[in-house]
């Protein structure tokens, strides 16, 4: 007997679609991309620590790049919406 958890009954779900981000971190990179700019984003974390091997500290860093026609251009922030704003204005410049 099959279980009821196992049904094969569609799960109705909303007809929009989700966003896992805010919209305004965003702005930036969509503008670079609709402008032909190809972008990539990475998280770094540096680590401040005492002589003893101790964490002190972390520093978030958001690294944005973009290419576009074999130019690179790339911004280094404390955060992901200040490293998109930054690469915009050197990609607009």
């Amino acid at each position: 007997m099959a279980s009821p958890l196992l049904s094969s009954a569609r799960i109705e779900r909303p007809s929009h679609n989700r966003r896992h981000r805010s919209t305004l971190r965003q702005l930036d990179r969509w503008w670079l991309e609709r402008t032909g700019w190809r972008t990539t984003l990475e998280f770094r974390e540096n680590h401040s620590r005492s002589l003893e091997g101790r964490l002190l500290a972390t520093e978030p860093m958001w690294v944005a790049e973009a290419e576009l026609e074999g130019r690179v251009i790339a911004a280094i922030e404390r955060s992901e919406s200040r490293a998109w704003a930054r690469l915009a204005c050197i990609a607009a410049a």
